[in-house]
């Protein structure tokens, strides 16, 4: 891994959604390189000091910073400074320049806080329009603050992402999806003849997780879970897994020499981006219309960006950037971990069965009240839990430390990025007895269990998607236990590579046979 940018979400990201490729804000920069993925024996934490510049930034120059719509749009002589935000931010040595214009919107449809100003903008004054202003190039540290700018943002998307209150909203559109696909499921099974389902789950996993993360985000549905894909959707999930194929080879190379040679893996990744961009301007402009015409009902929860809108408390051009990392890091994160998860509860029937007695029990005594259910169903979470700690979505956790502290005997220096190795913690036998079993049991056991499991991250900097990604996976398996039993066969062995995230090393096929009576 390299460089990912600690200082912005949990997992030196953020968690589920950010979990080895600062996922919260793709931060990733030609700065550093990390430890191996694979990392063994009991050294889980490593350090390596930074430069005097901002942690996860290129060294300052004393030139001009700018910026530009894409990184492909830098002005001759302008290098760079990051690989995966958008806007990019240049630098150069050259006298100061202006940042390049970004073009102006079919026809206005919002007031701006002052003539020009990029930070001044405001969600609220929806004219005529209807659409927001297309996307910023001013503003190069959308997602990359620091201190109080920083605490201040992260707050405010706490309240709409984090709190309990809020969260509850959105129960009804993750398990609507979760449904959906429970009929997709049945379909397929009806389809085969054979009273199952046999497949390698991992794409239909993946358009699971689009189509859920982004029915929180923007109250509305891709339809990604039907037989016929619209290819504008389809062209989305092609950026995305795109966009994570390129990530991984510049974190060894300097993308600075990677877009002066032109090189190919550099273009994708532009046009990955781009092609993510103009698909959530096209959502964003959807939830504006919508708020506009009012056709959300006032008792309505319309998803995380409608809220954030309407509250007017973020400049626009943050609530895209966190918008927009969250849709694109809440993919293949959360659908790798779900089939981890089925894979586990295949080779262990009587796990399997424990959870859907619980599950079926709490569905009976809450009379099918799925806000009710989460609150009743612990040996459900535990799986999770026991899964991310078998099979991390991320190598380390990073954070860079902000004063001098002492870890087991070592000093470390203020602005040293320090990483915690969770795939050597998760199976350390000190730790976790028996490490190579999966038994949920064991996050139900009396004990302190803080700082055990540090899958999303902890603290104020933890994954801003974590609820999110938790609510997703317990609904989807609560839906899959009630309705089918997950099989494989027991004696293939799967291992773990690295590919940006930690991913399966072959495919996992895996069977869904519906129950004799489906609950």
């Amino acid at each position: 891994m390299g460089c990912i940018r600690p200082d912005a979400m949990g997992m030196g990201g953020s968690g589920l959604f950010t979990q080895g490729r600062a996922l919260g804000g793709f931060g990733v920069k030609p700065c550093c390189l990390l430890t191996p993925p694979v990392v063994a024996g009991r050294s889980w934490v490593s350090t390596r000091a930074s430069t005097s510049s901002a942690p996860g930034t290129r060294p300052r120059s004393s030139g001009r910073r700018g910026c530009c719509p894409s990184a492909s749009a830098c002005p001759p002589g302008w290098l760079t400074a990051t690989t995966a935000t958008s806007p990019t931010a240049c630098s150069s040595s050259e006298p100061p320049k202006p940042c390049p214009a970004a073009p102006p919107p079919p026809e206005p449809s919002l007031e701006l806080g002052a003539a020009g100003s990029c930070r001044g903008r405001r969600v609220l004054g929806v004219s005529d329009g209807g659409s927001p202003p297309p996307r910023a190039a001013c503003d190069p540290t959308v997602s990359r603050r620091t201190g109080e700018a920083w605490r201040s943002d992260r707050l405010t998307l706490n309240k709409e992402v984090l709190s309990p209150r809020v969260v509850e909203g959105f129960v009804p559109l993750l398990s609507e999806v979760g449904e959906d696909f429970v009929r997709r499921a049945r379909a397929q099974v009806q389809k085969s003849g054979r009273e199952r389902w046999t497949a390698d789950f991992s794409h239909e996993l993946f358009r699971f997780a689009l189509e859920s993360v982004c029915h929180v985000l923007y109250g509305e549905r891709l339809g990604l879970l039907q037989d016929f894909v619209d290819p504008e959707a389809q062209r989305f999930i092609d950026a995305v897994t795109l966009m994570f194929h390129t990530t991984s080879p510049m974190l060894y190379l300097p993308p600075a020499l990677l877009r002066g040679l032109n090189a190919r893996t550099w273009r994708d990744h532009v046009h990955a981006w781009d092609a993510i961009f103009t698909q959530a301007d096209k959502c964003i402009q959807n939830v504006y219309r919508d708020l506009r015409l009012q056709r959300k009902g006032s008792r309505e929860y319309g998803g995380i960006l409608s809220s954030l809108l309407l509250q007017d408390k973020l400049p626009l051009d943050d609530i895209k950037a966190s918008v927009t990392e969250m849709m694109a890091g809440g993919v293949d994160t959360t659908s790798v971990t779900l089939q981890w998860a089925m894979f586990e509860l295949a080779r262990s029937p009587g796990t399997q069965e424990q959870l859907r007695a619980e599950v079926l029990a709490a569905k009976h005594e809450a009379a099918g009240d799925r806000v009710k259910m989460l609150k009743s169903t612990p040996l459900l979470k535990a799986a999770i839990k026991e899964t991310l700690r078998l099979h991390p979505v991320a190598v380390t956790l990073q954070r860079y430390t902000v004063q001098e502290v002492v870890l087991q005997d070592y000093r470390i220096p203020p602005k040293t990025l320090v990483q915690v190795g969770l795939y050597a913690m998760g199976r350390d036998p000190e730790v976790f007895p028996k490490p190579e079993q999966f038994s949920p049991e064991r996050w139900l056991l009396p004990g302190s269990k803080h700082f055990k499991g540090l899958s999303f991250g902890f603290g104020p900097r933890q994954c801003l998607g974590r609820r999110i990604a938790e609510l997703e996976m317990q609904l989807f398996l609560m839906h899959i236990l009630e309705n089918f039993k997950i099989e494989t066969k027991r004696a293939v062995e799967v291992g773990t590579k690295f590919d940006l995230i930690l991913l399966p090393d072959k495919p996992i096929y895996l069977t869904l046979r519906p129950l004799q009576r489906p609950a």
